[in-house]
């Protein structure tokens, strides 16, 4: 009787109680994709046709893979893994086996990428319906001092956005300005002149009518106010 050089089919295990990681389910997507590219399959045919315990059990292998040889993005799948996946009938040569398994990392490596930026952007805007009316609260102090271009005094300086974080969303969903301008557009003062000009104009009217450090300081309030603060230590 013959060997067989095939590897055996892996075996389904008994499934435990833990969280998927999204990222291997990601691979193993990823995987199923290039063999029906390969195959000219639909998702129809790839139920019937493909395997899905080999394909996991391959995918499994190439995202251990991946996660130990991280730091090369651009690191080729092993030579073993090549056999394995020729073996279990995925690819019909080596040359062919490293190419699947190759292009399939790149997918997936865009993939992920996809998949963190909206994550980012969701997380941004989560952030930003979070921030109540005390646009205040978590802005970073620089520790370095330096001149308030308000009061003009010599203090640890923090940034004011011109168009408040609260406004972003709906200043944008307007055209009023971009993200990316929301976030950049701003001066740079003390924390006592800071709460100062957000106790004397409503968010929106900053977002709309003093968006601007000459704009701001034509407002009656704040020129009184500045007035004032210039003599303060």
């Amino acid at each position: 009787m013959k060997n067989k050089s095939i590897s055996p089919k892996p075996s389904k295990k008994e499934s435990k109680p833990a969280t998927a990681d999204p990222d291997k389910t990601r691979l193993e997507w990823c995987l199923t994709q290039r063999l029906m590219l390969d195959s000219n399959q639909t998702d129809d045919d790839a139920d019937e046709d493909l395997d899905t315990d080999v394909i996991e059990f391959v995918a499994e292998q190439l995202y251990q893979e991946a996660r130990h040889r991280e730091r090369s993005k651009h690191a080729k799948p092993s030579f073993d893994l090549i056999q394995e996946t020729c073996n279990l009938g995925l690819a019909s040569s080596s040359s062919h086996a490293s190419s699947l398994l190759s292009e399939t990392l790149n997918d997936w490596r865009s993939e992920c990428e996809r998949r963190n930026e909206i994550t980012r952007v969701e997380e941004d805007d989560a952030a930003e319906e979070e921030g109540d009316g005390d646009e205040e609260e978590g802005e970073q102090e620089f520790l370095r001092p330096g001149e308030c271009v308000i009061c003009y005094r010599i203090k640890p300086l923090t940034f004011h956005h011109l168009i408040p974080r609260k406004t972003h969303k709906k200043v944008v969903r307007l055209g009023l300005a971009s993200k990316q301008e929301c976030h950049s557009r701003g001066i740079y003062c003390c924390r006592m002149c800071h709460n100062a000009l957000h106790g004397s104009i409503e968010h929106w009217d900053m977002a709309t009518e003093y968006n601007t450090l000459d704009k701001l300081m034509t407002h009656k309030a704040l020129i009184r106010y500045q007035v004032w603060a210039a003599k303060q230590k």
